[in-house]
């Protein structure tokens, strides 16, 4: 009997040789849009995009303060350093729980524990601080923006007397 692998077979047998589902590498294809199939466009696209967003972020262009925005953000950012100062301190409270025996399975299960909470404890101050932190800039943002706002207004009422 003859081998059917290759046998009345058309294709190549590079391809013929190849696993199931192989199709070899792709080749570009010439039905894309455009003269430059698009890639061009598209690149250049991208780069128009960063270039914009630099000249924005170094001109202070499409970012405003708003007091009421930052007094919002403020009070969430309060109430998260309350949570995760109650975190915290309930972390430092399962530390001091002690064994209900001093058989070495309780021993072993409050050790366990106590580094549990010891590592709760850390993790929360860490986030704790970062929040508090923030909440400070916050603070003295919407200072510094209240001042700015002030004297923005005596300025205008000065400017006005002397019209």
């Amino acid at each position: 009997m003859a081998d059917s692998s290759n046998s009345g077979n058309n294709s190549s047998p590079d391809v013929a040789d190849n696993p199931a589902g192989y199709t070899g590498p792709q080749q570009p294809t010439d039905n894309l849009p455009g003269p430059n199939k698009g890639k061009l466009a598209e690149t250049t696209r991208q780069h128009q995009q960063q270039a914009d967003q630099q000249e924005a972020l170094a001109n202070g262009a499409g970012f405003q303060f708003d007091p009421d925005e930052l007094r919002h953000l403020r009070d969430e950012w309060q109430d998260l350093t309350r949570e995760l100062l109650d975190l915290q301190n309930q972390a430092t409270y399962i530390g001091q729980a002690l064994p209900p025996a001093e058989d070495d399975a309780s021993m072993n299960q409050i050790k366990a524990t106590k580094t549990h909470a010891k590592l709760c404890t850390e993790m929360h101050e860490q986030m704790y601080q970062y929040a508090k932190t923030y909440t400070d800039r916050l603070d003295e943002a919407i200072k510094h923006l209240k001042s700015t706002d002030d004297e923005a207004a005596r300025t205008i009422k000065s400017t006005g007397n002397n019209v």
